[in-house]
Order: structure tokens, then C-alpha cells, then sequence
């Protein structure tokens, strides 16, 4: 989380963490940590996260929060989901797909 240039702490400052299992998705955690750095008295305007905190829920929370979410984007919002069937293979040997 970073806060807003005018508030007391530096910018970049990390102010809450959540510790999980590496097996855990961090993409549930947005809100609480939104809440969890507020109460120390940060203003929160921007939140930087891997592609975990990309999820549609955590886009629309910080749309409907006013904050400016910076996290690639995760490949299944940017592709979708392939079942096997919908799959291609290219063939080199014959030049087909």
C-alpha cells in the first residue's frame, strides 16, 4: 500500500502485511489490508500488488474505493480459460495448426 504524499509517512512506506502459506491466494486480502493501514492513520490512494490482486472482486473494490490498483494483470483475465478441447497444436513437420 502507498499512501498520499500528504500524509505522514514516507511514500512507498509498506504499512500492514498478511503472512499465509505460499499454497494461499493473496487476492482476498485487499480490503483488510486497506483497513489494517488506515487504522495507523495512512491515506491510501494507490495499492501495488503481483498479479494475485488483479481478480475482478479486487478491481472492483478499488474502482468502487476511489483507489488506483497497480498489478499485472493475471492471464486469465487477459485470456480467459482454455478447456484442453479449445486448445491448438502446431504440427512443424506438416506446417499445420
Amino acid at each position: 500500500m502507498i499512501c498520499t504524499p500528504g500524509g505522514r509517512f514516507p511514500r512507498g512506506s509498506i504499512s500492514a502485511a498478511i503472512v499465509t502459506t505460499g499454497e494461499k491466494s493473496d487476492k482476498k486480502y485487499l480490503e483488510e489490508l486497506k483497513v489494517k493501514s488506515q487504522s495507523t492513520g495512512m491515506e491510501i490512494d494507490t495499492v501495488i500488488g503481483d498479479a494475485a490482486y488483479s481478480g475482478k472482486n479486487n478491481i472492483q473494490y478499488a474502482k468502487e474505493n476511489e483507489l488506483q490498483l497497480i498489478s499485472k494483470l493475471n492471464t486469465n483475465v487477459t485470456q480467459g480459460t482454455r478447456t484442453k478441447e479449445d486448445a491448438f497444436e502446431f504440427n512443424k513437420d506438416a506446417g499445420m495448426m
